[in-house]
């Protein structure tokens, strides 16, 4: 992750963020790394770990919100295709769904990849100064209060 930059790092996890949020259950983890095995530049730990973050508990209100984003673009009433009521209902909900979805996965995973981004940013400038502060406690020479004992 060290060698990694932070946008790879960032842009991975929102890949990986996008990915579990799409309802793709038990094979979305799968498509992530399958991505990561034929895209070098995007970090498989970063993937693995968005999907560790978006985990079932934390998904269960991003659907909901995914249906309520879907009812609020599309009028249900609208989708009469048959003349069989629970087809009409399927279509009407799947529809819905899936576009409200669609839209949150991109929402919350760009905010994902700033959120990541400014974490990496800050993680390797730490790193920086606790190295600069090892050297210059190296380069110091003792005080006299060192020396006495």
């Amino acid at each position: 992750m060290e060698k990694t930059s932070s946008r790879a790092v960032a842009f991975s996890f929102a890949m990986g963020t996008f990915i579990a949020i799409l309802p793709t259950p038990g094979f979305g983890i799968f498509l992530a790394l399958l991505l990561a095995y034929f895209f070098k530049q995007l970090n498989s730990l970063s993937i693995v770990v968005s999907f560790a973050v978006w985990n079932p508990l934390l998904l269960a209100p991003v659907y909901l919100l995914s249906y309520k984003l879907g009812d609020w673009i599309f009028d249900p009433s609208l989708t009469l295709l048959t003349n069989i009521a629970w087809v009409n209902t399927s279509i009407a909900f799947l529809k819905t769904y899936l576009v409200g979805n669609a839209i949150a996965a991109v929402v919350i995973s760009t905010i994902c990849y700033f959120i990541v981004y400014k974490i990496m940013e800050a993680y390797k400038l730490k790193k920086v100064e606790r190295r600069n502060n090892r050297r210059i406690k190296n380069i110091t020479p003792p005080t006299q209060s060192e020396e006495a004992a």
